[in-house]
């Protein structure tokens, strides 16, 4: 049991899928036990998940605001959005260094979650009159996992 307490404190998001599929595997089996293993299984892996969904959010608002920095007005709300950066870039380390795993995840996702952050940016260079900048907004991400999560690292 030792191995397994080392893996719940070494990457929790991984322990939440691997011990729903163990759950799984043995509800599948029949095991002769009053236990609710599909629920007990989709709750344990909905634990995970839960850290996977914020660090994707954290992810969508470093990336809106890396792109603010990069294609908004001189001054508009430099402090502001750097602060936000900051501010999830830490989250994103806490969520990191609890689940080591979630790195793999946010490299995936990485593509979707520019896509709200660029649209969203769009929406707000529209609405503050640069149409041009919100034009030139790129369609594919020009950061990657390890400028978003380098705390030295700006555009």
């Amino acid at each position: 049991m030792a191995g397994l307490s080392e893996s719940f404190r070494d990457d929790f998001y991984r322990w939440t899928q691997e011990q729903a599929a163990v759950l799984r595997q043995m509800a599948d089996r029949g095991v002769d036990a009053p236990v609710d293993w599909h629920n007990i299984a989709d709750v344990v892996a909905a634990a995970g998940n839960a850290r996977l969904t914020a660090a994707s959010s954290h992810l969508t608002l470093v990336l809106e605001h890396l792109l603010k920095l990069e294609h908004a007005p001189e001054a508009a709300g430099i402090v502001g959005w750097r602060a936000v950066v900051t501010r999830s870039r830490g989250e994103l380390a806490w969520l990191l260094a609890e689940s080591p795993s979630l790195t793999d995840r946010l490299t995936t996702r990485l593509r979707r979650d520019f896509r709200t952050a660029r649209t969203t940016t769009r929406l707000w260079l529209q609405q503050n009159g640069d149409a041009a900048a919100a034009a030139a907004l790129a369609d594919d991400p020009p950061y990657g996992v390890e400028q978003v999560l380098d705390t030295e690292w700006w555009p």
